[in-house]
Protein backbone atom coordinates (compact mmCIF):
# COMPACT_ATOMS: atom_id res chain seq x y z
CA UNK A 1 0.00 0.00 0.00
CA UNK A 2 1.41 3.42 -0.97
CA UNK A 3 2.34 6.12 1.51
CA UNK A 4 -0.34 8.35 -0.04
CA UNK A 5 -3.09 5.78 0.61
CA UNK A 6 -1.90 5.27 4.21
CA UNK A 7 -1.94 9.02 4.80
CA UNK A 8 -5.50 9.28 3.50
CA UNK A 9 -6.64 6.45 5.77
CA UNK A 10 -5.01 8.10 8.79
CA UNK A 11 -6.74 11.38 7.95
CA UNK A 12 -10.12 9.67 7.65
CA UNK A 13 -9.69 7.95 11.03
CA UNK A 14 -8.75 11.26 12.66
CA UNK A 15 -11.82 13.02 11.25
CA UNK A 16 -14.19 10.25 12.37
CA UNK A 17 -12.65 10.15 15.86
CA UNK A 18 -12.95 13.90 16.15
CA UNK A 19 -16.67 13.73 15.35
CA UNK A 20 -17.43 11.10 17.99
CA UNK A 21 -19.60 12.57 20.75
CA UNK A 22 -18.83 11.96 24.43
CA UNK A 23 -21.71 10.16 26.15
CA UNK A 24 -23.62 12.28 28.67
CA UNK A 25 -22.96 11.33 32.31
CA UNK A 26 -25.49 8.94 33.78
CA UNK A 27 -27.90 10.83 36.05
CA UNK A 28 -27.65 10.03 39.75
CA UNK A 29 -30.24 7.34 40.50
CA UNK A 30 -33.05 8.35 42.83
CA UNK A 31 -32.53 7.37 46.43
CA UNK A 32 -32.83 8.53 49.98
CA UNK A 33 -30.19 10.88 51.45
CA UNK A 34 -27.36 9.56 53.58
CA UNK A 35 -29.11 10.76 56.73
CA UNK A 36 -32.83 10.12 57.26
CA UNK A 37 -34.66 10.53 60.57
CA UNK A 38 -38.08 8.90 60.98
CA UNK A 39 -40.00 10.14 64.01
CA UNK A 40 -43.12 8.06 64.58
CA UNK A 41 -43.19 6.62 61.05
CA UNK A 42 -41.82 3.16 60.11
CA UNK A 43 -38.80 3.02 57.82
CA UNK A 44 -40.64 1.90 54.66
CA UNK A 45 -43.37 4.58 54.64
CA UNK A 46 -40.83 7.14 55.84
CA UNK A 47 -38.48 6.47 52.91
CA UNK A 48 -41.43 6.58 50.50
CA UNK A 49 -42.27 10.07 51.75
CA UNK A 50 -38.61 11.15 51.54
CA UNK A 51 -38.36 10.12 47.87
CA UNK A 52 -41.51 12.08 47.02
CA UNK A 53 -40.43 15.14 48.99
CA UNK A 54 -37.16 15.28 47.04
CA UNK A 55 -39.13 15.74 43.82
CA UNK A 56 -40.69 18.92 45.28
CA UNK A 57 -37.41 20.58 46.28
CA UNK A 58 -35.98 23.57 44.39
CA UNK A 59 -34.32 22.69 41.11
CA UNK A 60 -30.55 22.79 41.20
CA UNK A 61 -30.19 22.15 44.92
CA UNK A 62 -29.38 18.48 44.47
CA UNK A 63 -30.13 15.69 46.89
CA UNK A 64 -30.30 17.01 50.46
CA UNK A 65 -27.80 15.86 53.06
CA UNK A 66 -30.60 14.94 55.45
CA UNK A 67 -34.38 14.66 55.58
CA UNK A 68 -36.24 14.50 58.89
CA UNK A 69 -39.81 13.12 58.77
CA UNK A 70 -41.97 13.76 61.84
CA UNK A 71 -45.45 12.33 62.25
CA UNK A 72 -48.26 14.62 63.45
CA UNK A 73 -52.00 14.46 64.01
CA UNK A 74 -54.33 14.99 61.08
CA UNK A 75 -56.10 18.36 61.12
CA UNK A 76 -59.70 18.03 62.22
CA UNK A 77 -60.89 14.39 62.27
CA UNK A 78 -58.46 11.53 62.94
CA UNK A 79 -56.40 10.23 60.03
CA UNK A 80 -58.10 7.63 57.85
CA UNK A 81 -56.82 4.07 58.27
CA UNK A 82 -53.41 3.78 56.63
CA UNK A 83 -52.98 7.55 56.24
CA UNK A 84 -50.23 9.59 57.87
CA UNK A 85 -49.73 13.29 58.50
CA UNK A 86 -46.71 15.31 59.47
CA UNK A 87 -43.88 17.32 58.03
CA UNK A 88 -40.55 16.63 56.36
CA UNK A 89 -37.55 18.94 56.64
CA UNK A 90 -34.83 18.78 53.99
CA UNK A 91 -31.39 20.15 54.89
CA UNK A 92 -28.24 20.82 52.90
CA UNK A 93 -24.72 21.75 53.99
CA UNK A 94 -24.42 24.75 51.64
CA UNK A 95 -25.67 27.32 54.15
CA UNK A 96 -29.06 27.92 52.52
CA UNK A 97 -32.27 27.59 54.53
CA UNK A 98 -33.82 24.13 54.88
CA UNK A 99 -37.13 23.38 53.17
CA UNK A 100 -40.20 22.21 55.10
CA UNK A 101 -42.98 20.19 53.44
CA UNK A 102 -46.21 19.13 55.16
CA UNK A 103 -47.94 15.93 54.07
CA UNK A 104 -51.26 14.15 54.63
CA UNK A 105 -52.59 10.91 53.19
CA UNK A 106 -51.36 7.43 52.28
CA UNK A 107 -47.54 7.20 52.44
CA UNK A 108 -47.37 6.03 48.81
CA UNK A 109 -49.13 9.16 47.53
CA UNK A 110 -49.85 11.82 50.17
CA UNK A 111 -50.82 15.40 49.47
CA UNK A 112 -47.91 17.82 49.95
CA UNK A 113 -47.72 21.48 50.89
CA UNK A 114 -44.42 23.37 50.88
CA UNK A 115 -44.23 25.69 53.90
CA UNK A 116 -43.21 29.12 52.63
CA UNK A 117 -42.99 30.88 56.01
CA UNK A 118 -40.82 28.45 57.99
CA UNK A 119 -38.68 30.42 60.47
CA UNK A 120 -35.00 29.66 61.09
CA UNK A 121 -32.37 31.01 63.45
CA UNK A 122 -29.73 31.57 60.79
CA UNK A 123 -26.46 29.65 60.68
CA UNK A 124 -25.00 28.79 64.09
CA UNK A 125 -21.60 27.37 64.96
CA UNK A 126 -20.96 24.72 67.62
CA UNK A 127 -19.22 25.80 70.84
CA UNK A 128 -18.66 22.49 72.67
CA UNK A 129 -15.26 20.99 73.50
CA UNK A 130 -13.84 17.75 72.13
CA UNK A 131 -14.41 14.56 74.12
CA UNK A 132 -12.89 11.09 74.14
CA UNK A 133 -14.44 8.25 72.17
CA UNK A 134 -16.25 5.30 73.72
CA UNK A 135 -16.91 6.88 77.11
CA UNK A 136 -20.41 8.05 78.04
CA UNK A 137 -20.26 11.60 79.36
CA UNK A 138 -23.03 13.60 81.11
CA UNK A 139 -25.07 15.62 78.63
CA UNK A 140 -28.25 17.67 79.06
CA UNK A 141 -30.43 18.32 76.04
CA UNK A 142 -31.63 21.83 75.33
CA UNK A 143 -35.21 22.82 76.10
CA UNK A 144 -36.37 21.66 72.65
CA UNK A 145 -34.78 18.23 72.88
CA UNK A 146 -33.12 15.97 70.32
CA UNK A 147 -34.82 17.63 67.35
CA UNK A 148 -33.15 20.95 68.07
CA UNK A 149 -29.62 21.96 69.08
CA UNK A 150 -27.36 19.06 70.06
CA UNK A 151 -23.86 20.53 70.46
CA UNK A 152 -21.33 17.84 71.39
CA UNK A 153 -17.67 17.08 70.65
CA UNK A 154 -17.16 20.42 68.86
CA UNK A 155 -19.96 19.68 66.36
CA UNK A 156 -23.70 19.73 65.94
CA UNK A 157 -25.40 16.34 65.79
CA UNK A 158 -28.64 15.24 64.12
CA UNK A 159 -30.87 12.24 64.77
CA UNK A 160 -30.65 9.40 62.25
CA UNK A 161 -32.92 6.37 61.95
CA UNK A 162 -35.99 5.66 64.05
CA UNK A 163 -37.06 7.81 67.00
CA UNK A 164 -40.02 7.29 69.33
CA UNK A 165 -42.17 10.46 69.09
CA UNK A 166 -43.49 9.93 72.63
CA UNK A 167 -40.05 9.85 74.23
CA UNK A 168 -39.64 12.94 76.45
CA UNK A 169 -36.17 13.50 74.99
CA UNK A 170 -37.61 14.36 71.57
CA UNK A 171 -38.79 17.86 72.47
CA UNK A 172 -37.70 18.44 76.07
CA UNK A 173 -34.65 19.22 78.16
CA UNK A 174 -33.56 15.88 79.60
CA UNK A 175 -30.44 14.89 81.47
CA UNK A 176 -28.61 11.89 80.05
CA UNK A 177 -25.34 10.83 78.51
CA UNK A 178 -23.69 11.14 75.11
CA UNK A 179 -21.30 8.50 73.87
CA UNK A 180 -19.07 8.84 70.83
CA UNK A 181 -19.12 5.39 69.18
CA UNK A 182 -17.41 6.34 65.89
CA UNK A 183 -15.81 9.52 64.54
CA UNK A 184 -19.14 10.63 63.05
CA UNK A 185 -21.64 8.68 65.14
CA UNK A 186 -22.87 9.15 68.70
CA UNK A 187 -25.59 7.82 70.98
CA UNK A 188 -27.80 9.60 73.49
CA UNK A 189 -28.70 7.54 76.55
CA UNK A 190 -31.21 8.35 79.28
CA UNK A 191 -31.40 6.30 82.49
CA UNK A 192 -29.00 3.83 80.86
CA UNK A 193 -31.32 3.28 77.89
CA UNK A 194 -30.34 4.07 74.30
CA UNK A 195 -32.75 6.75 73.07
CA UNK A 196 -31.29 7.88 69.75
CA UNK A 197 -28.42 7.47 67.32
CA UNK A 198 -26.99 10.73 66.02
CA UNK A 199 -24.72 11.67 63.11
CA UNK A 200 -22.18 14.50 63.11
CA UNK A 201 -23.25 17.51 61.05
CA UNK A 202 -20.40 19.00 58.97
CA UNK A 203 -20.05 22.64 59.99
CA UNK A 204 -22.56 25.37 60.87
CA UNK A 205 -26.27 24.64 60.90
CA UNK A 206 -29.73 26.20 60.79
CA UNK A 207 -32.26 25.51 63.56
CA UNK A 208 -36.00 26.09 63.68
CA UNK A 209 -37.12 28.83 66.05
CA UNK A 210 -37.97 27.20 69.38
CA UNK A 211 -39.89 29.14 72.02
Amino acid sequence: MSRRVLACLALAITVVAGCTTTPAPTPEPPGVPRIVACVGIPEGPCNAIVLQVQALLPAGRGRPARVEVVRASCDGPPCAPGDVAGQATAEWVDGANPVVVRFTGPPAAPAFDVVEDAAWTGLSNPTSERVGGGVAVPFTLGHCGLLHVVDFDASFWVVAGQLDPDAPEVLNAVQGQMRLVAPDQAQFLSAGKLVATLVRWPGPKHFWLCD
